[in-house]
């Protein structure tokens, strides 16, 4: 108890000494003159004052101050706690990094090389998240996407590049199918779904017959048979090359896009990179960017009978 006390009163230790010091000179003064001198008294008052008053401020000031710093300390774990758990994750990476340093730096360069590159995938992440975007291989945000038109309420408009017959049969693919099942089951669930086909003219005829490949009519065929709003343009007709790109809009939510022209194919698609948005400029851009390339294009019943010295269609088994 004493030495908590002690421990307590340790921080004014030297404005008591100042106090009692103030008091002897004045006490001096006294005995010197053989009276009361009222100087000597109101100089060992004014003292005793001063250093109160110093010691009541400092404590008020000490006081205020570890008040801050349980104040800072717990804003900064409350903002912690809100920290998504993969966000955290990455912070903690930046503190390890610098253990890395501490321990390798300028010993082993091969190491530092490859935390310096972890850091700047970590960085860039960071970037694209603070945009509202997540940056990753095509093959995982179209997982991703694959994922979010389970929510989908309201409208699925999206753009598919056929750079030669592959790209459009790629639609029959296994990678595909719980793709384009989410298609139809937002269509069963009352979604307006729009697709708009920009096919390359001289890349999906076939040569021996000069007729656009079966494989490619049939995946038009069957998706306006599920009931999708297909529309179909040839890539000269779109004058607007920023047009020529895969994306797909979810409602007014979500924004797939950044696979290069011809993507959903091979898997050098898988590696190339894409972004799944949540920022609202970049949903209205792109659903601005929709609607232009709309006017290129026509729907697949108009473009059946436009294209007819090139389009021959089958009965399709009941």
């Amino acid at each position: 108890m004493f030495a908590r006390a002690v421990a307590a009163l340790q921080p004014y230790l030297l404005e008591f000494v100042m106090a009692a010091a103030s008091v002897i000179v004045g006490l001096l003064f006294v005995a010197i003159r053989g009276k009361e001198d009222p100087i000597a008294y109101a100089t060992a008052i004014l003292g005793l004052q001063i250093t109160a008053t110093t010691a009541v401020l400092k404590h008020e000031i000490h006081t205020k101050l570890e008040e801050y710093r349980r104040d800072a300390n717990e804003r900064a774990a409350k903002l912690l706690e809100g920290v998504d758990g993969r966000l955290r994750d990455q912070l903690e990476i930046y503190r390890l990094a610098g253990r890395v340093a501490t321990r390798w730096g300028g010993k082993h360069d091969i190491i530092l090389s490859q935390t310096s590159a972890v850091l700047d995938t970590c960085r860039q992440s960071l970037l694209n998240l603070s945009d509202g975007k997540i940056g990753d291989r095509a093959e995982v945000v179209f997982h991703l996407l694959t994922d979010l038109l389970g929510q989908c309420q309201e409208e699925l408009f999206a753009v598919h590049i056929g750079r030669g017959v592959q790209h459009v049969a790629a639609w029959k693919q296994p990678h595909m199918a719980n793709y384009y099942a989410e298609n139809v089951a937002a269509k069963k669930r009352g979604v307006r779904v729009q697709r708009i086909f920009v096919l390359a003219h001289q890349q999906v005829i076939d040569p021996a017959i000069q007729r656009v490949d079966r494989r490619v009519l049939d995946v038009l065929q069957q998706q306006a048979d599920d009931g999708i709003e297909v529309f179909v343009a040839w890539d000269y007709e779109v004058q607007e090359s920023n047009l020529v790109q895969d994306w797909v809009i979810v409602d007014s939510h979500y924004v797939e896009y950044g696979v290069e022209a011809g993507g959903f194919v091979t898997s050098e698609w898988a590696s190339k990179q894409a972004f799944l948005s949540v920022n609202e400029v970049k949903v209205k851009q792109f659903r601005a960017k929709f609607k232009r390339l709309k006017r290129y294009a026509h729907t697949y019943q108009q473009w059946v009978r436009a294209n007819a010295d090139v389009v021959a269609l089958e009965p399709r088994p009941s």
